[in-house]
């Protein structure tokens, strides 16, 4: 059996979560957050790398004993061309 799951953040919402440190520190990687910190817009690139791997959660933390994962094993990366893709830590 295949899961698949889809999610959406809020842009706000993030804006305000990516201001406390331990949210970050406990969800994103390190990549993650420099990209983020880098990009213009730095609460839509939050909130994009966030869905994705609220996406990966959805779609694979049924198969697993605890139902629940830390989200810094899943990563959220672009490649050279700006595509996205996710890394398993």
């Amino acid at each position: 059996m295949i899961g698949v799951g889809v999610d959406m953040v809020s842009i706000q919402r993030m804006a305000h979560l990516m201001q406390l440190d331990a949210f970050v520190r406990r969800t994103f990687t390190e990549r993650e957050i420099g990209a983020s910190r880098s990009a213009p817009y730095q609460a839509e690139c939050f909130a994009t790398h966030f869905a994705a791997k609220e996406a990966v959660f959805k779609a694979l933390a049924h198969f697993t004993k605890e139902k629940r994962f830390d989200m810094r094993i899943v990563e959220s990366l672009r490649d050279a061309d700006g595509f996205p893709y996710i890394v398993n830590q």
